[in-house]
């Protein structure tokens, strides 16, 4: 683990401007010293010029976790604001790298005590809040953050993302950014990832559920409505899913291809997130062709991954953070008919 965090989750990579060269990666996760919702949780960052190895291991500059939060029923008097669910976005037009990210403000959890088992749970930040964004022209200095969606709005429940945003255009060919959100304890379909159809130009999201397998919802008017999401053939043991368009035309997903449909329990739900695979569908995801299989999950624990088309190499960044190749040389022969 990094600077002694015991925590580290939600990994996200993503490319940096020109300007930061020699550094061309930028790797952000959520970390705590203890554990997940802490009051120290924040995100930090590491640089690298070929995601193998990997600098400059720090704390993102933002204000919010600063910030003290006033406490009742706990030892501690106030709590700074916990940030979540890093997600980066490269526009190569202005040549700049957007972070989003969520930020606790209203959604504490005081501790409780179990009366009959005598297990106290201790005080923490429930996932998300605010979403909030900060940009880069150089990867080194960072604007002010900007309040995208606050968590007040829609009767106060968190906002949280997990998933890469993706650039539409609607029919008066305006330009309009798609970033997947979900309401905290709203919905049974979370960390929404969302993808073109090539075809068409639709836009399809898939999500995590608890039913056994990915579900998927179609926009036909870039993002502004959404049909009724329906079952895919891909399992899920209720763990995060991602989606990315390929530059040939084909959707890759990373998923854990594991159910026995009935996701149950919590021990249920850690022993399925194994077997992570990767997928490619060359018809907009009404079919998919297992094409690889990074981990088989028998002896770790194997969640949370994101992807990016780019010359990588199998390696860590630290705190069980990998990054996995997988060529699209193969990944084309297995495609053909």
């Amino acid at each position: 683990n990094t600077k002694n965090m015991r925590y580290q989750h939600m990994a996200m990579l993503g490319r940096l401007p020109t300007a930061a060269y020699p550094y061309t990666w930028l790797a952000v996760w959520q970390a705590s010293s203890s554990y997940e919702g802490q009051s120290d949780q924040h995100l930090e960052c590491a640089y690298s010029s070929n995601a193998r190895d990997w600098d400059m291991n720090c704390t993102l500059p933002l204000v919010g976790h600063s910030e003290l939060v006033p406490m009742r029923n706990s030892h501690q008097k106030e709590w700074r604001a916990a940030q979540w669910s890093p997600v980066l976005f490269y526009d190569e037009v202005a040549d700049m790298t957007w972070l989003f990210y969520t930020e606790s403000t209203q959604c504490l959890q005081y501790s409780t005590k179990n009366s009959r088992t005598g297990y106290t749970r201790l005080a923490r930040w429930g996932p998300g809040g605010d979403i909030k964004a900060i940009r880069t022209s150089d990867g080194v200095t960072w604007s002010p953050s900007s309040t995208l969606y606050k968590q007040s709005s829609k009767g106060g429940i968190p906002k949280v993302i997990a998933n890469q945003m993706i650039v539409t255009r609607t029919g008066e060919g305006m330009e309009r950014w798609v970033l997947p959100f979900w309401l905290s304890k709203k919905t049974w379909l979370i960390e929404g990832t969302v993808c073109l159809k090539p075809e068409d130009k639709s836009v399809i999201q898939y999500f995590r559920t608890q039913k056994g397998l990915i579900y998927a919802a179609t926009s036909v008017d870039a993002g502004s409505t959404w049909g009724r999401a329906r079952p895919t053939t891909l399992r899920n043991p209720n763990a995060k899913v991602n989606m990315i368009n390929l530059a040939s035309g084909e959707l890759a997903i990373a998923f854990n291809d594991w159910s026995d449909g009935t996701v149950t329990s919590i021990r249920t739900i850690n022993k399925g997130r194994k077997r992570l695979r990767v997928a490619l569908s060359c018809d907009g995801g009404d079919n998919w062709m297992s094409v690889a299989e990074v981990e088989d999950g028998q002896r770790l624990l194997v969640i949370y991954s994101t992807m990016l088309a780019g010359q990588f190499q199998r390696t860590e960044i630290g705190g069980g953070i990998k990054i996995a190749e997988i060529s699209l040389d193969i990944t084309e022969k297995l495609m053909k008919p």
